[in-house]
């Protein structure tokens, strides 16, 4: 069952090519080092428009003439990492990432691009890692769901709960946050919290096959047969590939 680190349940990955105000201009630019600028952040804004359009390569060339503009338009390194990533070069994508954050530590969106590159390679640690960054910068309810989706691959279930609380304390309509947050409390044996939890998410995502599964071990855990095999055979009716798993603690 592949994982989302974004949207934990869900198939595929994603990354942020944008989101930020590109600090390209800065007061002391003039002359030909602002008509550099303007270009690179011509060259940016097309990149954007192809990238959101699927149109990766030709985003791969946008971007990189920006970069060729200004060598330091850490906004456009990190929007090519993430056209790297998607096209799976991995190490290039690092690289651009790396590089991003060497410019803006203290702001860039390339921690949670860097970190689904490592989520993606099984490199959880470095993920949490970069992920503790991303909460500081932006301590949303999306980077707390990013963390404690990690946190519970590395059975930090406690941890993962508590960010969980934060996430829907920022975000009371971030339906995600009670799946993980159901997922933490199965592991630890708080089945009758998990069943809340779940019971939550499910009536947003009532197409949700994992939270049905889920579910039912909860159920099953607790005794309550009827309703472990109502949603155990829900489950895989939405997804068949859920038969052949076992509950991982």
């Amino acid at each position: 069952m592949s994982t989302n680190l974004f949207n934990p349940g869900q198939s595929g990955v994603s990354f942020y090519a944008s989101g930020q105000l590109p600090k390209t201009f800065s007061s002391q630019s003039d002359g030909s080092g602002l008509s550099q600028k303007l270009v690179a952040l011509e060259y940016y804004d097309k990149g954007l428009k192809r990238y959101q359009a699927g149109h990766l390569e030709h985003a791969l060339a946008d971007f990189t003439a920006a970069i060729r503009s200004d060598s330091n338009f850490a906004e456009a390194l990190n929007a090519r990492g993430s056209v790297f990533a998607e096209l799976g070069q991995e190490n290039l994508a690092l690289k651009d990432f790396d590089e991003a954050i060497r410019l803006q530590p203290k702001t860039t969106l390339a921690y949670s691009n860097r970190a689904t590159v490592f989520y993606k390679q099984k490199r959880f640690k470095l993920a949490l890692q970069d992920l503790n960054h991303d909460v500081a910068i932006f301590r949303n309810g999306p980077a707390y769901i990013r963390r404690a989706t990690v946190l519970n691959i590395l059975k930090m279930h406690k941890e993962a709960i508590a960010d969980c609380t934060r996430a829907l304390e920022k975000s009371p309509d971030l339906a995600i946050a009670f799946l993980v947050r159901g997922q933490a409390r199965l592991a630890l044996q708080q089945f009758e919290q998990c069943i809340s939890d779940l019971s939550c998410y499910i009536k947003a995502e009532p197409t949700s096959a994992v939270a049905y599964w889920l579910r039912s071990h909860a159920y099953a855990f607790r005794r309550d047969e009827q309703s472990a095999r109502t949603d155990y055979l829900h489950s895989i009716r939405l997804d068949p590939f859920l038969a052949s798993l076992a509950v991982r603690n």
